[in-house]
């Protein structure tokens, strides 16, 4: 199984919970001024420095190690909602996900 962006622009391969207790998942966005659109991170913590990231990239950031300090995805619920930064935590990825992280770290 291959991991996908669905149509409606999410990543549910990972999740977290939010302060009213919703799941809320990755999601694709696009900055003023840029046509791209992408995932948007940190791997400092900043809010300024948050910059938008494929899905490839976002997954070799996350075999590297990148987010395990400080970094963090923004995420919101797929109803919709506010989109907020949250820390990727291997306890909320998928079994495909984590095989996946696995198999980019042995290369």
């Amino acid at each position: 199984m291959t991991i996908r962006i669905s149509s409606d622009g999410f990543l549910s391969e990972l999740w977290a919970i939010n302060n009213e207790s919703i799941q809320v998942f990755p999601h694709l966005k696009s900055k003023q001024g840029i046509i791209k659109k992408g995932l948007e991170i940190t791997l400092t913590g900043r809010k300024e420095d948050y910059h938008l990231v494929d899905l490839e990239q976002f997954l070799n950031h996350i075999a590297k190690g990148d987010f395990e300090e400080v970094g963090r995805v923004r995420m919101k619920p797929k109803d919709g909602g506010q989109s907020n930064g949250f820390s990727v935590r291997k306890a909320t990825m998928s079994q495909v996900l984590l095989a996946e992280i696995e198999k980019r770290q042995k290369k």
